[in-house]
């Protein structure tokens, strides 16, 4: 080999890619508690924080909602393709659709759409069509990547009722995605009612993931720039293959080769049949997925849903390599999962037989008896960020109900070769020493944890409103901010504050919707009431993205009606102490 790792062709600056020396050999692990949403991409209403989206795609676009939204890079612009999404004023059934941005940050994302007027004269998103393709529901862009200024896209179709998508086909757009034409079928997976596949070996490459790299880098690809282009089969059912084909032959289906062995020495053999393509490891659940180079820890990185979709226990795994064909991790390591990650109830819907954890159901597809799951993981390596030993990468994720798509973050690495970190905390209980309490709403109790609470369920019971604030700096030692919640509809709400506030509001609603409005500063994180004393909510927010930001965090009951209160516990604030910080 002529160098130690095979990196991809980037149309970004990113930091330096490590040399052979500060590459480990060993897997990519995960780092507890560093899993968070960063903000909901599209709707109008992030329903779960209950305030506008950067991007207001229902007031901008017309989308309500939707799902997906792989990515990649074209012109210098972020490109998402999202999936079915409810159909245009005078529609009958799903659309898709491509946005842009040129955000720096995650939490900057504001989408440009292609834009068509409508049957009411109205401008709304116009939808990807391709000719001779049907794009119905279940039948979504896959993937796309920009070669040679142009965008080439894989789109599913032929999907059953079930979901179960029976064709790939790779198409291309020479005018910046306002319109796709066919090139031909990528892969063919020749299904019946059932779901039961007819061809063996066939339809290997259905969902895929697609990355150029330096193919003159690697003795076992052509000295030119090539697609690596991954890819699963039967939706939920299958594996992960591997395929290859130079960049400039992308429009030539004969061109493509698949992996089909590799050879003692750990080289890749290469087939020109799909029936001989292998499976990179053995978890035939597979659906979206996403491979990308982390340049920071020097492996390519896989994330991928598994188990059953709407399964509490369903997750985003992780598997990482060295080489884009393997030798990928022996067992996934799982980067979200929405109970430890405290999802469910917080951002995505839960329904159980004890009935309902929150309030913020928005699916078009079910309703508020159906929980979400997350699904449709898709890399953003503009947004990595980090050292050989740990990196932050930020992903798109689906969650079903709120039917949207939604920017995480998570840190991968290697934890097991660093210090375990050692965390400090400071309890403080809302309406005590250090914060700013408006009247007499807050009542002090003991709830049946132990845990020292406060109630805005006081004298008047649902009448009672006000207002509690808190203000800290945020350090780079600063972790995370956790506690608990039950109660009713009122909320505890974080800001990144940049104008004053006023401690005693005259009029509480009115201030509550400045307030979600954004006059004091950005709305980063809220919970609400799970309208239920019965079970309680444990939160834990992010603070490393908010290091040296002046913040503020608020207990605000602007509410008189039934269940016009909440509950909440102390609240804990975590930080490394020096010596884990000096690491």
């Amino acid at each position: 080999m002529r160098l130690s790792i095979l990196i991809p062709l980037l149309p970004l600056v990113l930091p330096c890619w490590p040399n052979a020396s500060g590459v480990h050999a060993q897997t990519v692990g995960y780092f507890t508690n560093t899993t968070y949403k960063i903000v909901q991409l599209t709707g109008e209403t992030d329903s779960a924080r209950r305030i506008p989206t950067t991007s207001r795609t229902y007031e901008n676009e017309c989308v309500t909602g939707t799902d997906l939204g792989s990515t990649f890079e074209h012109n210098g612009l972020l490109y998402f393709l999202f999936g079915d999404t409810p159909s245009l004023p005078c529609g009958t059934g799903t659309d898709d659709f491509l946005g842009w941005s040129d955000a720096r940050r995650p939490e900057d994302i504001f989408l440009n759409v292609h834009k068509s007027v409508d049957c009411r004269g109205g401008s709304c998103f116009e939808p990807i069509t391709i000719p001779g393709v049907r794009m119905a529901g279940c039948e979504v862009p896959s993937y796309g990547i920009s070669v040679s200024g142009r965008i080439y896209m894989v789109a599913t179709t032929d999907a059953l009722g079930n979901c179960d998508m029976g064709r790939s086909v790779m198409t291309v757009s020479e005018d910046d995605g306002r319109s796709f034409r066919r090139l031909y079928d990528l892969s063919t997976l020749d299904l019946d009612s059932s779901g039961a596949s007819h061809i063996d070996g066939a339809g290997k490459i259905i969902n895929v993931s697609m990355v150029e790299v330096h193919g003159q880098r690697s003795q076992n690809l052509p000295e030119e720039p090539c697609v690596l282009i991954w890819g699963s089969g039967k939706y939920r059912g299958s594996n992960v293959r591997l395929a290859y084909v130079p960049s400039s032959q992308i429009a030539n289906r004969s061109a493509i080769r698949y992996l089909s062995g590799v050879d003692r020495r750990g080289s890749p053999l290469w087939s020109k049949e799909e029936s001989n393509a292998i499976d990179l490891f053995d978890q035939p659940q597979i659906g979206e997925l996403s491979v990308q180079f982390c340049g920071q820890l020097g492996q390519w990185i896989m994330l991928y849903n598994s188990d059953d979709f709407g399964s509490f226990h369903a997750g985003i795994h992780m598997r990482s390599a060295r080489w884009p064909w393997g030798p990928w991790s022996p067992e996934p390591t799982v980067v979200f999962d929405g109970w430890r990650d405290r999802a469910y109830g917080r951002y995505i819907h839960v329904s159980t037989d004890i009935g309902q954890w929150d309030v913020f159901s928005d699916s078009p597809y079910v309703g508020p008896e159906t929980s979400g799951g997350p699904y449709g993981p898709y890399l953003i390596p503009r947004f990595f960020h980090g050292d050989h030993d740990r990196a932050t990468i930020v992903y798109t994720m689906s969650t079903w109900n709120p039917y949207q798509a939604i920017l995480m973050q998570s840190d991968i690495g290697y934890p097991d070769q660093l210090p375990p970190e050692r965390n400090s905390t400071f309890v403080t209980l809302p309406g005590s020493r250090g914060w700013k309490v408006s009247g007499n709403f807050l009542r002090p109790f003991v709830w049946t944890n132990g845990v020292p609470y406060v109630t805005s369920y006081a004298d008047h019971g649902d009448a009672d409103m006000g207002v509690a604030q808190y203000g800290f700096l945020p350090s780079s030692r600063d972790q995370a901010l956790e506690f608990g919640v039950h109660g009713g509809d009122a909320e505890v709400v974080l800001i990144e504050q940049t104008n004053d506030t006023p401690t005693s509001p005259p009029d509480i609603p009115q201030f509550y919707a400045a307030l979600k409005r954004g006059d004091y500063g950005r709305v980063v994180e809220t919970v609400i009431g799970p309208q239920s004393n019965d079970h309680e909510l444990t939160v834990r927010w992010d603070l490393r993205r908010h290091c040296g930001k002046r913040m503020r965090l608020f207990v605000i009951d602007w509410l008189d009606r039934p269940w016009g209160f909440i509950s909440v516990s102390q609240i804990t604030r975590f930080s490394l102490n020096a010596a884990s910080h000096s690491h």
